[in-house]
């Protein structure tokens, strides 16, 4: 939610200085490798899905509650803010390029 309204955290201190094209170009930087990142989470969470569903994996503990459930919510969770952030790469693309995506 934070990064679809934009109130994520950033580096005001010099991020503030710049003007609004340049600020969409180090957008578009900063979400190129937060893309590269979240592929990598949604790889590793897809593996560790498939692992919690071939072998029912479940919590060591007193409950002992399957934990596929959880892994599924959490694969999808990503699976979405990929795509949120594939939205703000290309609305900072246009932003760069002296258009708006709305």
């Amino acid at each position: 939610y934070s990064m679809q309204t934009g109130d994520h955290v950033r580096m005001d201190l010099i991020y503030g200085l710049y003007s609004d094209k340049t600020k969409a170009k180090i957008d578009v930087f900063t979400n190129i490798f937060l893309l590269v990142y979240l592929i990598v989470l949604l790889i590793g969470a897809i593996s560790s899905t498939q692992y919690a569903i071939e072998y029912g994996q479940r919590k060591f503990s007193q409950w002992n509650p399957s934990m596929i459930p959880i892994k599924v919510i959490m694969t999808f969770g990503i699976f979405l803010m990929i795509l949120q952030t594939i939205s703000t790469f290309f609305k900072d693309l246009a932003k760069s390029r002296g258009g708006s995506i709305t």
